[in-house]
């Protein structure tokens, strides 16, 4: 996995940004190496769902720090909302902005 642009990351967003390649993999076939971190941004979701609500299921109803990842290939993108510990996949339209988000 390559960190174009973004220096030396901390070692809690280089574990969140693997896992979020490897979940990336399984879903497209390409390898977890050759997703480039594109983004990395410190974020405040409202709740448990991490900015991605999904039709059905209930979550906590409390702030969560976590981190929007963006990982590219060849002009594709896929986008990651995390909490200090979970990755979750966000279906395209589906990336909503946390509170109060910190640029890099």
């Amino acid at each position: 996995m390559e960190q174009h642009g973004l220096g030396a990351l901390p070692p809690e967003w280089v574990e969140l940004a693997e896992k979020a390649s490897a979940d990336a993999e399984q879903r497209t076939g390409v390898a977890a190496a050759d997703w480039r971190v594109k983004e990395v941004t410190p974020v405040t979701w409202r709740d448990g769902s991490l900015g991605a609500p999904e039709p059905g299921h209930m979550y906590t109803m409390a702030l969560v720090p976590g981190f929007r990842i963006v990982l590219e290939n060849n002009g594709r993108e896929m986008r990651y909302h995390t909490s200090r510990a979970h990755v979750k996949f966000v279906a395209p339209g589906l990336d909503s902005p946390g509170r109060g988000s910190l640029g890099l």
